[in-house]
């Protein structure tokens, strides 16, 4: 009799083990989900033939964007992304947005691809954060746009003239005179001494010495009363000087440009 209680207690007590293990193994699976979707932001919807998935992340990268995202395939196809002139890799599990503008704020970016079993993946990105530049080379584009325009280029606009200088297809004096002809340029600044100013920070990234500031001012006073050239002939004739001097020229080697 006290032996057929033993074994039923110990029979019972193997049972209620099993049981606690199974829940244990469901609960662990249940915070795991809920983990990853709170790290994740969010759902990640399964269907027959395609896997969606939205993040938000705020990763700091001067011209890329990396995240890790479980389950991410070795083959991948077909990819297509939202953003002009950037390129999308994967290696080991980790989703690489290259070649993306510095200081930006990326919001609904759509990254989509396939596997090599038709799957069709569609990941969407809020809040993916780039730093400022340090690169020579974004630098130098970041700030003609700051100090000639007051702002920080968008996306498309520092695509647009990085490319081209990165190609060769322009020089750096080119584009310097392209912002400082621009009409956003010259409604900014209006009279001799705004300009000057600017022209400084534009071409040299820094504010005058009172002698240079005054050596310009002659000079732009000179060239209206001698050759009979309008304003903004004017403040050409003296942007393309300065661009001549060894200051702009040594930052243009540093970033990798024509001159």
């Amino acid at each position: 009799m006290n032996c057929d209680i033993l074994i039923y207690k110990d029979y019972k007590e193997q049972f209620i083990m099993r049981i606690f293990r199974k829940f244990n193994k469901l609960f662990c699976g249940i915070s795991l989900l809920l983990i990853l979707q709170i790290f994740f932001a969010i759902s990640i919807n399964m269907r027959a033939n395609s896997i969606t998935s939205k993040a938000v992340s705020n990763r700091y990268f001067e011209d890329k964007f990396e995240i890790s995202i479980p389950a991410l395939p070795t083959f991948y196809d077909n990819v297509f992304i939202n953003l002009d002139d950037v390129r999308v890799d994967i290696k080991n599990g980790v989703l690489i947005i290259k070649d993306l503008a510095p200081d930006q704020v990326y919001n609904d970016v759509k990254v989509t691809f396939t596997d090599n079993v038709g799957r069709k993946y569609e990941l969407e990105f809020d809040n993916v954060i780039t730093s400022l530049p340090v690169k020579s080379e974004n630098k130098f584009v970041y700030d003609v746009y700051e100090n000639g325009l007051g702002r920080k280029p968008d996306h498309n606009g520092f695509k647009f003239w990085h490319g081209r200088l990165k190609n060769l297809e322009i020089t750096a004096s080119e584009f310097v005179n392209e912002i400082i002809s621009s009409n956003e340029f010259n409604s900014i600044y209006k009279d001799i001494d705004e300009k000057i100013n600017a022209l400084y920070k534009t071409i040299v990234g820094r504010e005058p010495d009172e002698e240079g500031f005054l050596y310009w001012v002659s000079e732009f006073n000179f060239i209206i009363d001698e050759e009979d050239l309008s304003f903004g002939q004017a403040i050409n004739r003296l942007s393309n000087r300065m661009i001549s001097e060894g200051e702009f020229k040594n930052l243009v080697n540093e970033a990798g440009f024509l001159i």
